[in-house]
């Protein structure tokens, strides 16, 4: 045995969620085997995972089996009640130390139930049931020289360029072609100062194409902002988990999150288009304030953060404030509304045990300038 250990994490659909893991090799590292598991009740409302590797020659050989089950709640007592499970195979060939190529085949499923209650009885009862699936080839080009320092890369560039194709195979027969860039360049001017900057790029071609989701954070844990002056009453612009949701199933598992737009919540902008650049001057927290770095916080970081991002469906959304407000069914928006939006702010990142916290707060821009100051509490290393 390698390795056992658990960790914990937080979903910003399903709160707080955590697993088991053990990793065997054999003595020489040829082959591989790892394992999850976070067992509740019955194997149905349980994750777990299985992967086989096969790491003998030049390229690796990964085989995977998964399951996930998710559960929320709404304002009305409803209950829901997701799986998402399937499998995955996948080599990666290194063409040398900087350089390598991924390939892979994956089969998703995603089951969801609606539980309500029964108003005499108290006793629930399925409502509703929907079912999807997917088959998709995926190839990826990856380039990484990039030099990590306490809690990311300082120095370097990284890129991922990656092709996934959907043939519409299984019952759903989605058809779609995705294509995204991510392209990452660090400039390293001391050993804990930097600037890092990212330009992320995807496109969904086809009769059933991806959505990309922009807007919020990764593992956001507290803090909601506002938009046009009023607070925000959720981190997200539409709640995904609900039965007028026609599309819900592919929203919540198939899409693709875009992250971090600081300043906006989950859902703010959407479609198959999608652009974000983001920019971080990171530097240790205490030598903002004169302070010497030898100090009981010394390993604090800063950052002050630039994100700029757009996500469309069609280019009539930039030179039509009608298309966009029935797109979004929102007549709120102002009448210079597009589907750019930016926020910038300032950053600290708190190393605690196995987490890495980070306490943002951010200034979205907008056709009246700018808001008043958003608080946000979440956790993640830097990208």
């Amino acid at each position: 045995m390698d390795m056992v250990f658990g960790y914990a994490s937080y979903n910003s659909f399903f709160g707080a969620q955590g697993m088991t893991q053990f990793a065997f090799s054999d003595v020489l590292g040829d082959h591989q085997i790892s394992l999850g598991t976070e067992l509740v009740i019955s194997l149905d409302k349980s994750d777990y995972y299985f992967t086989y590797g096969y790491l003998k020659n030049r390229a690796d050989y990964y085989f995977s089996l998964f399951h996930q089950a998710d559960a929320t709640s709404d304002y009305y007592g409803n209950l829901y009640r997701l799986r998402f499970y399937g499998f995955q195979g996948l080599m990666s060939y290194p063409i040398n130390r900087f350089n390598r190529v991924d390939t892979g085949l994956s089969y998703n499923k995603i089951d969801y139930r609606l539980f309500q209650q029964d108003m005499f009885s108290y006793a629930y009862y399925e409502s509703a049931r929907e079912a999807a699936d997917v088959m998709m080839f995926t190839a990826s080009y990856i380039f990484d020289n990039t030099v990590y320092g306490y809690t990311g890369p300082i120095d370097g560039f990284r890129q991922n360029t990656t092709l996934s194709i959907s043939p519409g195979a299984g019952q759903s027969k989605l058809k779609f072609q995705t294509i995204k860039l991510d392209f990452r360049k660090y400039f390293m001017f001391s050993r804990y100062t930097s600037l890092a900057s990212r330009v992320t790029y995807g496109k969904s071609f086809g009769p059933n194409p991806q959505k990309f989701i922009l807007g919020g954070l990764q593992n956001w844990i507290w803090g909601n902002g506002e938009t046009f002056g009023d607070k925000d009453e959720s981190r997200f612009r539409s709640q995904p988990i609900d039965t007028s949701n026609t599309s819900m199933l592919i929203d919540v598992y198939l899409s693709d999150f875009i992250f971090p737009m600081r300043g906006y919540r989950f859902w703010e902008r959407t479609g198959s288009n999608t652009l974000l650049m983001n920019f971080e001057f990171r530097f240790p927290f205490l030598f903002a304030f004169g302070i010497p770095n030898k100090f009981v916080f010394s390993n604090f970081g800063s950052y002050l953060f630039l994100d700029i991002g757009a996500a469309w469906d069609d280019i009539e959304e930039f030179n039509s404030i009608k298309s966009l407000r029935n797109k979004y069914g929102d007549n709120r928006l102002p009448d210079n509304a597009s589907p750019i939006i930016a926020g910038a702010g300032i950053g600290v990142k708190i190393p605690l045990g196995p987490f890495l916290f980070r306490v943002d707060t951010a200034w979205d821009v907008n056709p009246n300038g700018y808001s008043r100051p958003q608080y946000y509490v979440s956790i993640g290393t830097d990208w």
